[in-house]
C-alpha cells in the first residue's frame, strides 16, 4: 500500500499508474557474440526474440499534472530522435565526402539516442533490491518518500 502522494510532483492525488518493469534483461554477454561476426548476430537475435523475461508491474500514485509532462518528455524525445534519423540521412546524401557524411551521422544518431535515454530515464522506476526479495522505487519526490516512511513508522505490524 504507498500513500496518496504523486511519486513525481508530491501532491495529493488519488490517481494510479501502471508502471511495468523488465526484470531479467539479458548481461554484457551480448557484447561477446557481436564479436563472433554473423553466427553470433543470429545466436544474439534469438536472444533477445526468444529469451524469457521477468516483468514487475506495480501501480504508483501518479498525478494527472504529471502524466501529462511525462507525455509531453516521452513526445518530445520520440520527435527528437525521428528528427536525428532525418538529420543524418539529409547530412549522409548531402555531403559528398564519406568521411564527413559519416561523422555527421554517427553525431546526429548518437544525439538520437541520447534523447531517448533521456526520456526513459527521467521519470520514477520500479526495481528489485539485490535479494530480489523487495520492490524499491526509484527516483520519486521527497514528499513521496517522506509519506513512505512515516507511513511504515505508524503502521502496526502483527
Amino acid at each position: 500500500r504507498l500513500p496518496g502522494i504523486c511519486v513525481m510532483t508530491g501532491e495529493p492525488t488519488s490517481d494510479r499508474l501502471h508502471s511495468e518493469t523488465v526484470v531479467d534483461r539479458p548481461s554484457l554477454g551480448w557484447l561477446f557474440h557481436l564479436l563472433l561476426g554473423p553466427i553470433g548476430w543470429i545466436v544474439l537475435l534469438a536472444v533477445f526474440a526468444f529469451g524469457q523475461r521477468s516483468y514487475l508491474h506495480g501501480e504508483l500514485p501518479f498525478s494527472e499534472e504529471a502524466y501529462l509532462a511525462e507525455k509531453r518528455r516521452t513526445r518530445s524525445a520520440v520527435l527528437f530522435g525521428v528528427g536525428a534519423v532525418v538529420v543524418a540521412l539529409a547530412v549522409f546524401a548531402v555531403i559528398p565526402d564519406f568521411g564527413i557524411g559519416a561523422i555527421g551521422v554517427v553525431l546526429a544518431l548518437m544525439a538520437g539516442i541520447g534523447a531517448f535515454l533521456w526520456a526513459s530515464s527521467m521519470g520514477p522506476a520500479l526495481q528489485l533490491d539485490a535479494s530480489r526479495r523487495f520492490v524499491m522505487i526509484r527516483k520519486v519526490h521527497p514528499a513521496f518518500a517522506a509519506a513512505v516512511r512515516e507511513m511504515e513508522r505508524t503502521t502496526v505490524r502483527i
